[in-house]
């Protein structure tokens, strides 16, 4: 953790305690010379980051959304997470919210989602929830979607303008994930997205 930390100003790094469930965890706490605290938790089996939390305050806007897009990227590379990119984000009171996907093959993969926090004042990351990603993440080879983008494309309603299409993979009930089409669509100003289900076989 010292070595994930390193660009933080960290005084000191302190085992908490553990956590069991589904994803069985150690937990810690870190102190930032200037005070502030963050809670982490780390699965015991594979290593994986899931929970970065701070109460960290952001009252200045010294970084762009992009940036900050570009910072979840880099730091969910030095962890080693592969194929990681950034889906969407927005900013509010000087935070920056980033998802953080896998992409394979021009595919994204919903199931595995980071979600991230920036302080757009320090350019820190201040929140990190990857348990979606713990749960589902597997190697992928055959992404193949059930029909076509132009049959999917067909099904849109023609009072939306599409924007972009991407394909993508999505979580469904009862823990199943199916291949579709994502369309980002406008219609009097307002942003939609459209995912058409195809049928699945029996």
């Amino acid at each position: 953790l010292e070595e994930v930390f390193k660009d933080y100003d960290i005084k000191r790094i302190d085992y908490k305690d553990e956590s069991q469930g589904a994803i069985s965890t150690y937990n810690f706490n870190m102190t930032q010379n200037d005070g502030d605290e963050y809670y982490l938790q780390v699965a015991k089996k594979g290593g994986v980051i899931l929970t970065i939390s701070s109460y960290q305050k952001s009252t200045k806007d010294n970084f762009e959304l992009l940036e900050c897009e570009k910072k979840a990227e880099e730091f969910a590379k030095m962890l080693e997470l592969e194929n990681m990119q950034a889906v969407w984000s927005t900013k509010l009171n000087n935070v920056a919210y980033v998802n953080l996907t896998t992409v394979v093959n021009d595919t994204i993969i919903y199931p595995e989602m980071i979600k991230v926090k920036i302080s757009c004042e320090s350019g820190e990351i201040i929140g990190w929830e990857a348990r979606s990603y713990a749960y589902n993440k597997e190697d992928r080879t055959d992404l193949k979607p059930l029909q076509t983008a132009s049959k999917a494309r067909e099904k849109v309603s023609k009072l939306l303008s599409i924007e972009t299409e991407k394909k993508t993979l999505i979580p469904l009930e009862f823990n199943k994930q199916i291949l579709c089409y994502e369309f980002k669509c406008t219609y009097n100003n307002y942003v939609y997205y459209v995912y058409n289900i195809p049928k699945q076989p029996k």
